[in-house]
């Protein structure tokens, strides 16, 4: 057998095979060509001296003469060049949204020199500066010989934050908490407390106030967060005087306790000194006051309150 139509790219068909009979009892001569795949023979359609249109592997042919004397021939192999091939080493985004990424072409088989077309037009074999998708590129070798890859740069999920507080128990109190939650990036992350000596996610033993945290994944990305911290609000309590009642060497005040808690200012409005106390505020009218000795009066001085 003779071989011509060489195959040019791997994976063509446009070979030919030429079967060369001597001897026998002479014309006309049959053929039967087969395909040999192991000890499988597969047969063509073909009754001719010559095979077109085939492609990689191995060949048999079988030749009848005018009176069906049978010759077979030796088996033939068609051999394709090196597949054209193309690999790359890729670049993924290291966060969300930004465009570091990038893709390096490495040419394979076929016959050097090598062509690129990417997507935008370029012929680098490493481009850069390229956000999440998907990237096209032709590669074509000195033959003419073609393949086409499509490479995808991915990235991670968006780094996220959402903040939350516990307020201190009491008005300028410092026994507040804040905390935040980060979702999304790559783990571990790292967080820093503006103004606060603190790595981790919780803050402990606040004041009401702003506070800021910024939080950086293990590929540097960083994302901030604020948020103010509340407090209740100032116990404050309100009294009235609903009466005064002035005796000789005597003088009371009639309070009422607008509040639910404690008061502790008790005052006699007409001389300067001040006595201190609490008393217990349900809603009730409270009587205190001071007695001296005037008259009929207990010697001594004892502070009194009264329903």
């Amino acid at each position: 057998m003779e071989e011509s139509g060489v195959i040019i790219c791997s994976g063509q068909t446009n070979a030919e095979l030429t079967a060369h009979v001597k001897g026998g009892a002479g014309r006309p001569y049959r053929f039967e060509w087969y395909f040999v795949e192991e000890d499988l023979l597969t047969g063509f359609t073909e009754t001719d001296s010559l095979l077109k249109s085939v492609g990689v592997g191995t060949y048999r042919v079988a030749a009848f003469d005018s009176v069906g004397n049978l010759g077979w021939s030796a088996d033939y192999t068609i051999y394709s060049p090196d597949s054209l091939r193309l690999e790359f080493e890729i670049g993924h985004l290291p966060c969300k949204y930004d465009r570091k990424g990038w893709i390096q072409a490495i040419p394979l088989g076929g016959e050097a020199p090598y062509r690129l077309d990417w997507f935008d037009g370029s012929a680098d074999t490493r481009i850069e500066h390229l956000e999440e998708g998907c990237y096209e590129v032709k590669l074509t070798d000195k033959r003419g010989c073609f393949v086409t890859k499509k490479v995808k740069i991915n990235s991670p999920d968006e780094l996220l934050l959402s903040m939350d507080y516990r307020q201190p128990l009491g008005w300028q109190r410092d026994d507040g908490m804040i905390w935040v939650t980060p979702v999304g990036g790559t783990q571990p992350y790292r967080y820093e407390w503006h103004g606060w000596e603190n790595d981790r996610d919780t803050l402990e033993g606040i004041p009401a106030g702003n506070y800021t945290v910024t939080v950086t994944d293990s590929h540097q990305c960083n994302k901030s967060i604020s948020a103010t911290v509340t407090e209740p609000s100032l116990l404050e309590v309100t009294v009235s005087c609903v009466r005064i009642i002035s005796c000789y060497g005597r003088q009371s005040l009639c309070l009422r306790c607008l509040e639910s808690g404690l008061f502790r200012l008790l005052s006699d409005p007409h001389e300067i000194r001040t006595a201190w106390g609490e008393l217990p505020c349900s809603g009730e009218a409270h009587s205190f006051g001071e007695e001296r000795q005037s008259g009929g009066c207990d010697h001594g001085s004892r502070p009194f309150c009264r329903s």
